[in-house]
């Protein structure tokens, strides 16, 4: 039974203000009833007083239903006072009409304005009435309720049709009110789990370590962390009274809105890039930015999804490890620089002292030969200083460049020779060169020291014999990429590849290859300059 009574609608569901105006407009119905009734008993004759009495006792009700809303919230109480006091209403329609079949529709109408409450509480109490009147009356005084023979002669029976129509029609109220309240509640559920998931969202969106911002199309700043406040300085209201361009470092402006004009014309769909803002203070911060675009359900940008890291203390950092490897690189190149001269000097040194030795107390004449070889000597080791020169001046780019327009297929084909003679027997050379390669800016003798120091270091790196193979090919870049040693523009470029099948370098040599005097030959083979020459010559290149 409890649970039959759970089931059944009690109005809970309807909001307190909205359940209080229904009620208020049921009550002010049921005032209006009282001097209604009473001018339409004098209106059948019946006589003053009995239409007085007759108005009179809907007004008890009325003033009941209105004592008890002063003094109590109990929807059930007030509602079912309310409805009681309608359906007396209709009795007494009934009652003054003799019974007339049309006044009996005051009863369906008055049940169906009941339905406001969504009470079942109520509308079993009218029903109660319906039948209880019927059949009572109906009894005792049925020319008060009934104008027709059959009704007169059976009051119970006529009552019983009477009430199952109302049952009939109250079924199928309650089974409506039913599903209103069930679907309020999911609603109600549904909004409530909204508004719990609009809670977590703001608070997962302010409290994110990172800078978090909602953008315009146009840049405005629609909406901001407490992170993104705090990395930028400015308050909430400056920002949303801006935009990002005018905090955005002017020369990082451009590409920035590069990349906002190809996700508005749907060509990427996110992006990333380090840029620099300008700090409230006026100090620069340097951030890490990803954005992504959010759309409406026909594909129109609604907003930006912007995350601002920022990464001004780890460049910092990372500046001074890198002086400091710098300066640490420095030393040893002094160092390693200083022992290849010294090298150098002594063999220089020695040949000039046998030399002038020779001139001075032997037989020139007769010692031609020797003195030849020995200046020849001198001769090879000034060159090899002065090579040593060219990629210490290659490596701090203070060597005089002198670019041209050069075809890189032009200046590998010229060096082909070259390198047969330099990488030995064992080692075969295969050349293979992109007719569509095209052209660069660059010092001819500069892009020659590439392949060579390259290809010097594939040789070493096959002991046993090889391939070396040398490849060009015109690349185009559509976006630009960021790697460990700088960056690279989006545009066209020739890529020259120089591979080899040696032994390879594991991952704790590739992340020092480019670290001048570094090298993994034995000593007096080389300085440890080849890579590092190579790479400050492609930077000094804009490669």
């Amino acid at each position: 039974m409890r649970r039959a009574l759970h089931g059944l609608p009690d109005g809970s569901t309807l909001p307190e203000n909205l359940w209080r105006r229904r009620h208020t407009a049921l009550l002010t119905l049921l005032w209006l009833h009282a001097p209604a009734l009473a001018l339409f008993g004098l209106t059948r004759g019946v006589g003053v007083r009995h239409g007085l009495v007759e108005g009179g006792i809907v007004a008890f009700v009325a003033v009941a239903a209105t004592a008890a809303g002063r003094y109590s919230t109990n929807r059930h109480l007030l509602a079912t006072i309310v409805a009681l006091g309608l359906l007396t209403s209709s009795a007494t329609i009934v009652h003054l009409s003799d019974g007339a079949i049309e006044a009996h529709f005051h009863f369906f109408v008055m049940m169906s304005v009941l339905l406001l409450y969504e009470d079942w509480l109520p509308y079993a109490a009218a029903f109660g009435y319906v039948v209880l009147h019927h059949g009572t009356v109906g009894v005792f005084n049925a020319g008060s309720v009934y104008n027709h023979q059959a009704a007169l002669d059976h009051p119970w029976r006529w009552a019983a049709i009477h009430g199952s129509f109302i049952t009939a029609a109250g079924i199928a109220n309650i089974v409506n009110w039913r599903l209103n309240e069930t679907a309020r509640l999911e609603a109600r559920a549904a909004s409530n789990r909204a508004d719990l998931s609009d809670v977590r969202f703001a608070a997962a969106f302010d409290n994110a370590p990172i800078g978090v911002a909602l953008v315009a199309p146009d840049g405005r700043w629609l909406n901001m962390n407490r992170a993104l406040i705090a990395i930028m300085g400015y308050s909430r209201e400056e920002l949303l009274a801006m935009d990002f361009q005018r905090i955005t470092h002017p020369d990082d402006l451009e590409g920035d809105l590069d990349q906002v004009r190809r996700v508005l014309a749907g060509e990427i769909d996110t992006y990333e890039l380090e840029k620099r803002y300008i700090h409230a203070s006026g100090r620069v911060i340097r951030a890490q930015l990803n954005v992504s675009l959010v759309r409406d359900s026909a594909g129109g940008p609604l907003y930006f999804i912007s995350q601002i890291q920022d990464i001004t203390n780890r460049r910092q950092l990372e500046e001074q490890f890198r002086q400091s490897q710098k300066m640490d690189a420095v030393g040893r190149l002094a160092g390693g620089v200083a022992h290849d001269f010294n090298n150098l000097l002594t063999v220089i040194a020695g040949y000039s002292e046998l030399a002038l030795h020779r001139v001075t107390d032997g037989d020139l004449s007769a010692e031609r030969d020797d003195v030849r070889d020995e200046l020849e000597e001198i001769k090879n080791a000034t060159g090899r200083a002065a090579s040593l020169t060219q990629q210490l001046l290659a490596f701090s780019r203070q060597q005089v460049v002198r670019p041209d327009r050069l075809d890189v297929n032009e200046i590998a084909g010229t060096i082909e020779k070259m390198l047969d003679r330099l990488i030995g027997e064992d080692v075969s050379l295969t050349v293979m060169l992109d007719p569509a390669a095209g052209t660069v800016l660059a010092d001819a003798g500069q892009l020659e020291q590439v392949i060579l120091n390259l290809a010097i270091n594939a040789r070493d790196a096959m002991p046993d014999g090889g391939t070396l193979t040398i490849a060009t090919a015109a690349v185009e870049l559509e976006h630009a990429l960021d790697g460990e040693h700088g960056r690279v523009e989006p545009g066209r470029y020739v890529l020259l590849t120089v591979a080899d099948d040696g032994t390879g370098m594991d991952a704790e040599t590739q992340a020092r290859m480019f670290e001048p005097v570094f090298t993994t030959k034995e000593p007096g083979q080389g300085p440890g300059l080849g890579l590092s020459t190579v790479y400050g010559i492609l930077e000094q290149s804009g490669g």
